[in-house]
């Protein structure tokens, strides 16, 4: 008899593969949990103005600073060495599908860009899914940039962001060996064996520390089976904690920005 799929479908477009032994949720119970997910998903029939992606920023601002997810990533980045530029990619759109997921990982990227202190001329995004909307809001904090181009800006010093990168996109980012990548679970990948080649996987592994993300923000996905991964050699390398911008008035001040941001 074949095997049935454990594969789940999220309401908001993403593939959930839950781990062995745990029963997968329905979508009636991604619904219940994450009504303002829910009510993005409904919304989002056209593309959104500026105006209204910043809008819809402020209450996820608010519950990604309160988070479980915050705090560790929060807790990863301090005691780094000094990292200067940050590179999205796979971000999507802030219109349809995975529009509330979107509108959690750029929270996410605000906050790391907030507290690192980076500026918005080292903030690039690369995904072709972007709308002329999005750009035209992204373009106010940071700089769009075509298919391949982000590749080439990773290097050391980088943070990376690519929740939800396909595999072999992902592939092609660390080769640059960015000091921190918040993507996929790829210990969860190992376990699954979900196709592909793995030993570009076993052998970033081997570089790198790594803790499972709190995937749980708000309900609808957004960093589920997510992951972030930092350098061996560069713990314990960076500022003293005393010497570090306080994490919260940076992140208020950065999402300040997206509130009066020129559009």
């Amino acid at each position: 008899m074949p095997r049935r799929s454990r594969q789940t479908t999220s309401d908001d477009g993403w593939t959930n593969i839950p781990a062995k032994h745990k029963p997968p949720k329905t979508l009636l119970e991604h619904q219940k949990r994450t009504s303002l997910s829910h009510t993005l998903h409904q919304q989002q029939t056209s593309p959104l103005t500026p105006e209204q992606i910043a809008s819809h920023l402020n209450p996820l601002t608010e519950t990604l600073l309160k988070s479980t997810l915050w705090t560790q990533i929060r807790n990863v980045l301090v005691p780094l060495a000094r990292l200067n530029r940050l590179v999205v990619f796979g971000l999507g759109s802030f219109s349809g599908l995975t529009a509330s997921s979107t509108h959690f990982q750029f929270a996410l990227v605000q906050g790391i860009a907030g507290l690192l202190g980076i500026e918005k001329e080292e903030v690039y995004f690369q995904d072709p899914a972007f709308t002329k909307c999005d750009r035209v809001f992204l373009e106010g904090v940071g700089t769009v940039v075509e298919v391949g181009r982000g590749e080439e800006l990773v290097q050391e010093g980088v943070v990376v962001v690519a929740v939800h990168l396909e595999y072999g996109v992902l592939e092609g980012v660390v080769k640059g060996r960015p000091e921190v990548v918040v993507c996929n679970d790829l210990g969860h990948f190992l376990d699954m064996r979900i196709g592909g080649e793995v030993e570009w996987v076993r052998g970033f592994l081997e570089g790198v520390e790594g803790e499972v993300l709190k995937w749980d923000i708000g309900g609808g996905g957004a960093f589920n089976h997510s992951a972030v991964y930092w350098r061996k050699s560069t713990k314990g390398h960076g500022k003293l904690e005393s010497d570090k911008v306080d994490g919260e008035k940076a992140v208020e001040a950065a999402f300040d920005d997206i509130r009066s941001v020129n559009i």
